[in-house]
């Protein structure tokens, strides 16, 4: 990846590198990287570079190529243990299948479909706020995305464990966000 090479990034830390930002606000961390550096900016995580890819171009690039090397992150099998061999862990030839697998679900009919989707369940949520109410937008969206994904994959509505399977998810989440943030994964 030469654009490593030829694009500065945020300096952080002589030990921790960017991690310490990272771990505070990573969206903030991420967002100003673009703004200030551009489309590709090299970051390091105590002694594991990477570079972050903002240019859609390139990302559909990495996304569709077979060479391309996960990080160690995904190839652990804390990561194999809680996503399976699914697209998100698995490379090569494997992924390759799996992709091929996975893709009649992008068609631009289906994808047509689940705009309607997401617009019909976001307008059903939206409508059981009030003024003055006090939400959790991150577990509402989780809600969402579950519905949303539940009705488009199984054309099912959301069963009523659901709500069992939001805590195991966040508690999973939070389980990888410290571990992520304190490097066990980097």
């Amino acid at each position: 990846m030469s654009a490593a090479s030829t694009h500065s990034g945020p300096k952080g830390s002589f030990i921790w590198g960017n991690l310490p930002e990272f771990g505070r606000d990573p969206i903030e961390l991420l967002e100003r990287c673009v703004r200030e550096h551009g489309d590709f900016v090299p970051l390091r995580f105590v002694h594991r570079r990477v570079l972050l890819v903002n240019d859609p171009a390139a990302i559909e690039q990495v996304l569709n190529s077979r060479h391309f090397r996960k990080t160690i992150g995904y190839r652990t099998p804390f990561m194999r243990r809680l996503f399976g061999d699914g697209l998100l862990t698995s490379e090569g030839e494997f992924w390759t299948r799996q992709r091929r697998l996975a893709q009649p679900a992008f068609h631009r009919e289906r994808i047509a479909n689940y705009a309607r989707t997401i617009v019909r369940f976001a307008e059903e949520m939206l409508s059981g706020w009030r003024l003055g109410e006090t939400h959790d937008v991150h577990l509402d969206m989780m809600t969402l995305t579950t519905r949303v994904v539940t009705m488009s994959l199984f054309n099912s509505d959301v069963p009523r464990e659901i709500d069992d399977v939001g805590r195991a998810s966040a508690a999973v989440m939070q389980t990888f966000t410290s571990h992520t943030t304190h490097g066990v994964f980097c």
